[in-house]
């Protein structure tokens, strides 16, 4: 029976994580010698230093594959699903070519060698919602180059938006051309375009009506997206199969979680898991994925090399302000802080300014506000 865990191991020095990941494959080898390790690396310069830190260590480094880790996901997913696509159709590359072959309908030019009546017939549609892009490829040249530099761009924000905004890809996709007809006539009609717009509206900057005033410029990126679905559902036809070709990678990653949080797997499935899985130096990863190796963990070995900024634990640490709303709670609930500047009950003493938040611990004399580039970790702005 094989052993299963996620496990992360953190410092602050990179060789004694490889340290690390060297002695765990030399103490502990994989129960079939002719399978490979999995190392989940960021990009090639991570692989040629682990490789030679493991050779350093071990003697030799062999039997080591290296993946990124949607190479990885997407890899594990067509072998646990069979009947699923060979090709990733949402990959930046592909989704830069599909919106390029939508040129037409999101911006409105043709040429006499190429008129699309179907596309046409979507751009005057849509002209409304569809008239920033129109606005800026129309003083584009012969060449397209203004047409396809937008289109990787914007392939580039899909991408982005699939790895590390999956609740946005979900509303995307339950929306339909008829809800952006509703949206068109009256953008105020609280239909299924306005709902997503709202939920998508991050709460610090929404405005009166709940959208954040970016989103209402920006709601062509919705459309866009529909667009490009329906585009690769006509090119591969209908039909259940045509579904299973049609995984973005929120819907891939949902899909995989799902199988793997079942409290039994098939054999055969059970055996195109890897037995131990290394993630090496990667920096960041969205929250989707970090939960998706939590469950993977469930059937074999996970080590998250991790990293660490500092070499002692700041998991404690907070900003002034967020020490001055510990105070306050802890006043409230506890009657004996009272020689801290408060009187049982009140709250007179402790309304610090932000800057004044940073007191001290009567105990130990040492300062509560945590570092501040350890506390604005992980933060926007």
């Amino acid at each position: 029976m094989r052993q299963t865990s996620f496990k992360v191991v953190n410092s602050n020095d990179l060789s004694v994580l490889a340290a690390v990941c060297a002695e765990i494959i030399a103490k502990h080898p994989l129960s079939d010698p002719m399978k490979s390790e999995i190392v989940l690396v960021m990009n090639g310069g991570m692989q040629t230093y682990l490789s030679q830190e493991i050779a350093h260590h071990n003697g030799v480094s062999a039997g080591t594959e290296y993946q990124q880790i949607w190479v990885f996901i997407w890899d594990l997913y067509k072998r646990l699903f069979k009947e699923s696509d060979t090709l990733n159709r949402f990959s930046r590359d592909s989704i830069s070519w599909s919106l390029l072959a939508l040129k037409q309908a999101w911006s409105g030019i043709c040429t006499e060698d190429h008129d699309d009546k179907a596309l046409r017939a979507l751009h005057e549609r849509f002209a409304g919602i569809l008239k920033p892009l129109a606005t800026y490829v129309r003083d584009d040249d012969e060449s397209g180059i203004k047409s396809w530099q937008l289109c990787h761009r914007i392939a580039d924000t899909f991408d982005q938006y699939q790895m590390n905004r999956p609740e946005w890809i979900r509303l995307f996709n339950e929306l339909s051309y008829e809800d952006f007809d509703e949206y068109e006539k009256n953008p105020e009609f609280h239909g299924k375009v306005y709902g997503a717009l709202r939920e998508a509206s991050p709460e610090g900057i929404r405005a009166k009506d709940g959208i954040a005033v970016q989103w209402r410029q920006n709601v062509w990126q919705m459309l866009l997206w529909l667009m490009v679905r329906n585009n690769l559902r006509g090119a591969k036809g209908e039909g259940d199969h045509n579904q299973l070709s049609l995984m973005d990678r929120v819907q891939v990653l949902d899909r995989l979680c799902r199988l793997l949080s079942s409290d039994e797997l098939p054999p055969d499935l059970l055996e195109e898991i890897p037995e131990r899985i290394f993630i090496m130096g990667v920096s960041s990863m969205p929250p989707m994925v970090v939960e998706f190796f939590r469950i993977l963990g469930r059937f074999c070995n996970v080590y998250l090399m991790l990293i660490n900024p500092c070499m002692e634990y700041w998991g404690d640490i907070g900003t002034g302000k967020n020490a001055l709303q510990e105070l306050r709670s802890r006043m409230r609930t506890a009657p004996e802080l009272a020689d801290v500047g408060a009187s049982q009950g009140t709250l007179k003493n402790a309304e610090y300014s932000y800057s004044e938040a940073r007191f001290w611990d009567k105990s130990d004399g040492m300062l509560q506000s945590g570092n501040a580039l350890l506390t604005a970790m992980g933060r926007q702005g």
